[in-house]
């Protein structure tokens, strides 16, 4: 796995992340977690064009998952929503993960992230998670960008919320 450091080379070396015409767009981070920005605030308000909608059920990011706990636990689209009306989580088993494909065209260089804990009570407290990024580029291998281990950033109560800013 990468650093920050490497993240930023791919950053710099690779057309995904260079300035296209049409493409580049500022979504600094509001300043809360799931405030009124963000990449996906962006996507899901076409650049605050009109009302947010889900960005995954409208075909604009695919946000998929590792196996995930049958009863209750919502959908991928969960993942990328902006309320806490549901359970998102996978099954508790090692290398379990989430992820957001933000389509053909679209690449971010990230200053913060934010997580909503998924469950609906204050158990299955998400502690240990990497962030991790890769480009589009055939062959492309996945760098984490930032680890967590024993982070209790997310309060013990459900749905809630936190974010981190990527150094």
């Amino acid at each position: 796995c990468g650093s920050s450091d490497s993240l930023h080379r791919i950053v710099e070396d690779s057309p995904r992340f260079k300035r296209r015409k049409g493409s580049a767009g500022n979504c600094p981070y509001p300043g809360q977690p799931f405030g009124e920005g963000g990449v996906l605030h962006s996507i899901g308000t076409d650049r605050g064009t009109k009302a947010w909608s889900n960005p995954h059920t409208d075909g604009k990011v695919v946000a998929a998952m590792s196996a995930k706990n049958q009863v209750g636990s919502g959908g991928p689209h969960k993942f990328v929503g902006r309320s806490d009306d549901g359970y998102c989580n996978t099954n508790d088993l090692p290398n379990s993960w989430m992820s957001v494909d933000l389509g053909e065209g679209r690449a971010v260089a990230p200053t913060h992230y934010c997580l909503r804990h998924g469950y609906g009570s204050g158990s299955y407290m998400l502690r240990h998670w990497s962030l991790q990024g890769k480009t589009a580029e055939p062959g492309a291998d996945w760098v984490q960008i930032r680890r967590h281990d024993n982070d209790e950033t997310l309060a013990a109560q459900k749905h809630s919320v936190a974010a981190w800013p990527i150094e």
